[in-house]
């Protein structure tokens, strides 16, 4: 687990109940929330000033959503990991096709979220199959 343990992590989402969850999740896992932006105008500005490891991006917000900001960031930063939650937009097949030329489909993550689910998206980032079963969060 070390190899996540302290990663800078940046929460772009419009809700705030959603923030403060995804906040508690990073934190449980020993990952540092840098900032939180709601909406991706906020979220460009902050990753250049916190230069963050991993964007958590949210699809539906006001001003610029995710898909958007996640265009402009990846434009700059090829090599930044991101992860996309939406909400039941998620498990529909022409969601996740439309971007699936720019936007690996294994990177969305649908709301609610559940603490297992969290950790294999981490994992695809970050930890190997051993580490994902190591880690006790349920």
């Amino acid at each position: 687990m070390d190899r996540i343990r302290d990663k800078k992590i940046l929460i772009v989402e419009d809700s705030q109940s959603v923030q403060v969850e995804l906040q508690e999740l990073f934190t449980r896992l020993g990952m540092k929330v840098v900032g939180v932006a709601s909406n991706g105008v906020e979220a460009i500005k902050l990753v250049s000033e916190l230069e963050p490891d991993l964007v958590s991006l949210d699809i539906i917000m006001p001003e610029m959503d995710g898909i958007e900001c996640y265009r402009h960031l990846r434009q700059s930063d090829p090599e930044r990991p991101f992860l996309f939650f939406v909400t039941a937009l998620a498990t529909e097949a022409r969601v996740v096709s439309e971007y699936a030329e720019e936007i690996d489909p294994s990177l969305y993550m649908p709301k609610p979220l559940t603490e297992r689910g969290f950790l294999e998206k981490i994992g695809k980032i970050y930890l190997s199959d051993a580490d994902i079963e190591e880690k006790e969060l349920f």
